[in-house]
């Protein structure tokens, strides 16, 4: 059991006068002024950062949660359980009592104070509750608190404080939205379980259905078979869900409190097209005379998708969709396009706003609900130009497949397709523009004669003519140079001391052995390492997205090499800058003594090491937390844990034990582990 809550002395509880700066309130005023206040001196969000998935942990200081009740047991879907909420997240409260709606009704403000109180998860699901026990299968599982003891624990405020659920999309929810109210706009229940009931009431059975929104993005829905509504059909339609967001494992799900909750009574996704009067693409754009117009009733159009979102170079919110010898136009849509290359849809357009952005002419803001797919697997035949021909008469090939013969591409101070490469070809140029987040976006683009196909477009601040290419794939002919990779070693042995540049063009692989599942890294960092050869820290802009044992190729020509506290690592890399080439790959650690890497530690600096027969020990407790000193009889050094690690509260063994980290420093040597597995 970890030990919890380190602190010099006891805190006093008081009900009701709590010196504390802690705001925890989803809302701003008292909504009853007959209940009294206790001031809350902690958070939910405090409490999760208290607990490790898998474990339990027993609270012995005085500290007080204030919540809203978002999901009480009124209609069976929870039993013996209520979901509150504060500002900084959700959590299930485990009681051993029923009807805890007449007493603790959704919107009742409640305080919790939760001395003797035992935080635990259910697969995930983050609960607090009474004592552990055994299951029948001889599991540990939390349990209630019990009901003579409710309002020992559990203060009562005021009535009917509002609960603004949170507007999500499906990809959006996380782990800070678990157990908290949400609201998802746009999902229906998936074709396959139309005409289903919500769960088994016959059999009293628990039941996961289906929901899903128009981009195909799927979550659960789980339903009690002891849920009043549990043999309730679920309804056909569109629409919005409120719900309990939570989590089994790695699995999203979605509890319901009511039927009320479900409101799909919108058309279904792909239904929407249907309806009103075909008009030409060519007509549509027309009716644009240079400021935002409303599209007129009752009208639709219909055409193929020409963009492909597959590669990432359009935004996942657009499509270009192109009528067969007449015009093409781009469609904003208000969420992520499920549509592909070679659809054919029909879309209606009533009432929607016609507009430009940056010099490109697009229907802006449709529902997915408005289109319907008549057709897949369409071909294409691109308009064959010159660039004179295309810049001359932009606007009646925007928004169309295009092919330029015999170009040449060109880019001032780099060879890759991010950004803005110049097309010529003899009777002028022309950008083509790639976006950052492009998969191909830091490839190297081809030299010497090509054949482009692109969609013509406008933008940039001067609404310039561009072409706008799907992938490589556009591109045929003229000669690839990937770029000139170099080994981390190199790399490493450029830096002579101070800050240094990187020559242009250098590239790096390596395979991640940093795991920032566990935070005790920053999520701006990464290390990577080349089997047998050497390892070095990347340092990105922002949040990087790649995980332990990923493969990943980076582009380091222009890059910062310089040293942080004595750790030499590569700053200021975009994350377009690395992509990832595989998954699951794996560095065997060196083995050596401590010795060995304190007399020699620039030469494992940020790779990975084991050393066996280690010793930990720290003055003043056995936690993770700050430094812990190593010994294993040839030497000493330091094994350093940040505070933001989730294991950082856990206590570290004090037998013997193997290390395996990364070797690093902070103007001294130490090892970093990457979690708790890495101590054996």
């Amino acid at each position: 059991m970890n030990k919890l809550f380190r602190f010099l002395f006891p805190i006093t509880f008081m009900l009701f006068v709590f010196n504390s700066c802690v705001d925890t309130d989803i809302d701003e005023p008292p909504y009853n002024v007959n209940y009294p206040v206790y001031h809350a001196n902690f958070s939910i969000k405090d409490l999760r950062a208290l607990h490790t998935k898998g474990s339990f942990e027993k609270l012995t200081e005085d500290k007080i949660i204030k919540a809203v009740v978002v999901a009480d047991d009124k209609t069976g879907n929870y039993y013996k359980t209520l979901v509150v909420q504060d500002s900084t997240g959700g959590m299930e409260v485990k009681i051993n009592a029923t009807n805890l709606f007449n007493i603790y009704p959704i919107g009742r403000r409640i305080y919790i104070k939760v001395n003797g109180l035992t935080l635990g998860d259910y697969n995930g699901n983050f609960q607090i509750g009474g004592d552990v026990y055994k299951d029948d299968s001889g599991n540990d599982r939390l349990g209630g608190i019990e009901e003579p003891e409710i309002e020992k624990y559990i203060y009562k405020g005021e009535f009917n404080v509002p609960i603004t659920p949170a507007v999500k999309t499906i990809s959006e929810l996380g782990d800070d939205d678990i157990n908290t109210l949400i609201q998802l706009e746009g999902l229906e229940v998936v074709d396959a379980e139309l005409g289903q009931t919500y769960a088994d009431a016959e059999n009293k059975l628990t039941s996961n259905r289906s929901l899903k929104d128009c981009s195909n993005k799927v979550i659960t829905l789980r339903t009690s078979g002891y849920a009043s509504f549990a043999g309730t059909v679920m309804p056909q339609g569109n629409g919005t869900v409120t719900a309990i967001y939570t989590v089994f494992g790695s699995t999203k799900q979605l509890f319901l409190r009511d039927t009320s909750d479900m409101l799909l009574t919108g058309q279904r996704c792909g239904q929407g097209g249907t309806s009103g009067d075909p008009i030409n693409i060519s007509d549509v754009r027309a009716l644009y005379t240079g400021s935002a117009v409303s599209l007129p009733d009752n009208k639709k159009i219909k055409g193929i998708v020409i963009s492909d979102k597959t590669y990432s170079n359009i935004t996942s919110k657009n499509l270009v969709l192109w009528q067969p010898d007449n015009a093409g136009i781009t469609i904003r849509f208000t969420e992520t396009s499920p549509f592909n290359v070679g659809d054919e849809l029909e879309v209606n357009i009533s009432g929607l706003e016609l507009s430009e952005f940056n010099g490109l002419l697009q229907i802006n803001n449709t529902p997915l609900t408005n289109v319907s797919r008549t057709g897949t697997g369409k071909s294409v035949t691109p308009t064959e130009l010159t660039i004179s021909g295309l810049t001359s008469d932009i606007n009646k090939y925007e928004s169309q497949l295009v092919k330029i013969k015999n170009a040449t591409l060109s880019k001032s101070g780099g060879n890759t397709f991010s950004g803005n490469v110049s097309v010529s070809d003899g009777t002028g140029s022309i950008s083509m523009y790639t976006t950052s987040y492009a998969t191909f976006a830091d490839d190297a683009f081809p030299s010497g004669t090509v054949d482009i196909i692109a969609i013509a477009g406008q933008g940039g601040n001067n609404s310039d003519p561009q072409l706008n290419i799907r992938s490589k794939n556009d591109i045929s002919g003229g000669i690839v140079n990937p770029g000139d990779p170099i080994d981390i070693s190199a790399l490493r042995a450029l830096y002579s001391g101070s800050t240094t540049t990187v020559p242009s063009g250098k590239t790096i692989k390596g395979i991640v052995i940093s795991d920032k599942a566990y935070s005790n890294i920053t999520s701006k960092n990464m290390v990577i390492q080349q089997e047998g050869n050497a390892g070095i820290v990347i340092r990105f802009t922002e949040s990087n997205t790649f995980n332990l044992g990923d493969e990943v190729e980076v582009s380091v020509g222009g890059a910062e090499l310089s040293e942080f506290n004595g750790l030499l690592q590569v700053n200021g890399v975009t994350l377009s800058n690395a992509k990832l080439i595989s998954s699951g790959k794996n560095i065997s650690p060196v083995t050596i003594t401590l010795k060995e890497f304190t007399d020699n530690f620039e030469n494992y600096e940020s790779e990975l090491v084991k050393i066996n027969g280690v010793t930990l020990s720290k003055s003043g407790d056995t936690i993770f937390s700050g430094s812990v000193d190593m010994s294993d009889g040839t030497g000493t050094s330091v094994m350093y844990t940040t505070s933001y690690a989730t294991f950082a509260n856990d206590d570290f063994p004090t037998n013997v034990v193997s290390v395996t980290g990364i070797g690093g420093q902070f103007t001294t040597p130490q090892i970093n582990i990457r979690s708790k597995a890495d101590i054996k």
